[in-house]
């Protein structure tokens, strides 16, 4: 048994962790720490592009112990090669040999100066990179084509998007996992997908033509959630949807034995999963499943209970957007903190 498999099985046990990040003011902070070059990097949103609050860029923050980081720049900025004209956000990493490859949420224009308003909304990019600093390739993997996903039209625009994307290496492919916001008036309003690419190097993954296809192969239905025992997921706090997820599987040499599963940190939404809605309440919760699309089982007892953040009104902001890290031997859950300022950190007892 390893310490991923015994939080997820049973009574989750967890200690706050020291955890130290130049990301003070940006609010509803997205992250993605990984090991490269020796050297910790912390990709986040990094708010105020241009001197506007409302447009954002993806930052680097920088490290030796993976604990104490300091902001370096910009790595990611709005219509980097035409992507993303008003806001890029929501980072994830994958890290290969000499290779490290981005996807991230690209948000288009609205009748914003000098962006054009296509019919779709928010969309997954991606980009690579040899140092972890200089990032190329930018281009749209990832556009809403189901209703679940977003894709109905009114008004000659998507009502929904696609999102908070999350990068994986399984054997000789390469999967996307990523969120389906509906835009529709009934739950659930968020569900999440997963995208496959039959290869190992995704700097062959190719961008979304006219009608929104490429080379990655996606599921037209959303993944399935269940509970802990198989039986269907109805906890009313789930309801809502499924929110910003991110994976990670058993690394070699950490304590225990490789369990083969994969091991989902996601939010879980009820009442609304929008942020400033006091009907909005969330939970932060691991899943796991034996292959990367799922079906993904949630532990009876969730890692974080319910929470609304404080505030008139109180919302779901706040102690969300959970990432993995793996340091020092403890699989580690960065995420907000509760005030919705700044990032803190929590580490599973093995």
């Amino acid at each position: 048994m390893n310490s991923l498999y015994k939080n997820w099985s049973g009574q989750p046990q967890w200690t706050q962790d020291a955890f130290s990040a130049p990301v003070t003011d940006e609010g509803h902070t997205e992250t993605s720490a990984v090991y490269f070059n020796n050297l910790w990097l912390l990709y986040h949103r990094h708010r105020g592009w241009q001197g506007d609050p409302n447009r954002t860029t993806i930052g680097v923050s920088t490290s030796l112990d993976g604990t104490n980081f300091t902001f370096v720049g910009d790595v990611i900025r709005p219509n980097d090669n035409g992507v993303g004209c008003l806001s890029v956000n929501a980072p994830k990493v994958l890290v290969q040999a000499g290779l490290l490859t981005m996807v991230y949420e690209a948000v288009p224009g609205t009748n914003t100066p000098g962006c054009p308003t296509p019919a779709y909304q928010t969309t997954v990019a991606m980009a690579s990179s040899m140092d972890g600093l200089l990032w190329f390739d930018q281009r749209i993997v990832l556009v809403a084509k189901q209703p679940w996903e977003g894709s109905t039209i009114s008004a000659d625009r998507q009502i929904g998007n696609v999102g908070t994307p999350y990068i994986h290496k399984a054997g000789n492919h390469i999967y996307i996992g990523y969120h389906g916001f509906s835009g529709g008036t009934s739950p659930p309003y968020l569900q999440r997908g997963v995208a496959r690419f039959n290869g190992s190097d995704p700097r062959q993954i190719t961008a979304v033509d006219s009608s929104y296809n490429n080379n990655l192969v996606r599921s037209t239905s959303p993944v399935t959630f269940l509970r802990q025992n198989g039986g269907a997921e109805d906890r009313p706090v789930f309801s809502a949807g499924y929110g910003a997820a991110d994976v990670i599987r058993y690394i070699p040499g950490s304590p225990g034995t490789d369990d083969g599963g994969f091991y989902l940190v996601l939010e879980g939404y009820q009442g609304s999963p929008f942020c400033n809605d006091p009907n909005t309440s969330m939970v932060i919760a691991m899943a796991r499943a034996d292959i990367p699309e799922g079906p993904y089982r949630i532990q009876d007892k969730v890692l974080l209970g319910s929470f609304q953040s404080p505030g008139n009104p109180p919302s779901s902001c706040g102690r969300d957007l959970p990432s993995w890290q793996y340091h020092n031997g403890q699989y580690k859950v960065i995420l907000t903190q509760p005030s919705k300022f700044g990032l803190q950190r929590i580490a599973l007892l093995n």
